[in-house]
């Protein structure tokens, strides 16, 4: 083992030192705009009022985002993120539809964690390009591919017919979801009801593609 006053291991030291202290920058300026954004509204809430909360220099702020709206894209990655490992450890019941409402559910529930910063958030991620937006966007990309393999297994147990294109599904699942979400933050329903209009809208769409009739739900 090389002595402590072996350069190179100094340097390794030290790089560790930075990484560790940048990533919890990053989480106290994640912390702060989710405090201010959800409590007192996206366009009501400055970058200099995160900056303060984070007890960081508002240039500080722009190495984590490019603008505004990609500091809220980064909260939004957080909450995604979360989703996104739990629809990957959901296993697979005998109920697809029910199956695939639990997953797109769990990105509603993103949504309604953001309360008044869902409707800037939704907009920041359909037309974001910071790094953050991409993240968020690549995020998404893997929940699809998560749907398709559902939809896959789906198909391997015979629970739905083998015409389907599982890639193309999931993408017209997703764009039924979409629908679904917009209407839900326009209209300020409660979760529940938007969980039950996705379950109704996916019905359409993959009921006729099944070769076995859906359980009811419980």
């Amino acid at each position: 083992m090389p002595p402590p006053s072996d350069p190179p291991l100094r340097l390794t030291l030290g790089v560790g030192v930075r990484q560790l202290a940048k990533a919890q920058t990053r989480q106290r300026v994640r912390d702060a705009a989710r405090h201010l954004f959800v409590g007192r509204g996206f366009d009501d809430t400055t970058t200099q009022q995160v900056a303060d909360e984070a007890q960081v220099a508002v240039g500080t702020l722009f190495q984590h985002a490019s603008d505004k709206e990609d500091l809220l894209l980064l909260v939004v990655h957080e909450l995604l993120t979360t989703a996104v490992q739990q629809a990957s450890a959901r296993g697979s019941s005998p109920d697809l539809l029910t199956d695939l409402t639990l997953m797109f559910g769990g990105l509603l529930e993103v949504c309604a964690a953001l309360d008044q910063a869902a409707r800037p958030a939704v907009r920041a991620q359909w037309f974001g390009t910071g790094p953050n937006a991409r993240a968020v966007q690549w995020l998404h990309e893997t929940f699809l591919d998560q749907v398709a393999a559902r939809l896959e297994r789906a198909q391997q147990a015979g629970q739905l017919t083998d015409g389907a294109d599982a890639r193309l599904l999931s993408r017209s699942l997703s764009g039924l979801y979409q629908g679904v979400l917009l209407d839900w933050l326009w209209t300020d329903d409660d979760l529940d009801a938007a969980v039950a209009r996705l379950r109704a809208a996916f019905a359409l769409q993959i009921i006729p593609l099944q070769t076995t009739a859906p359980e009811a739900p419980q």
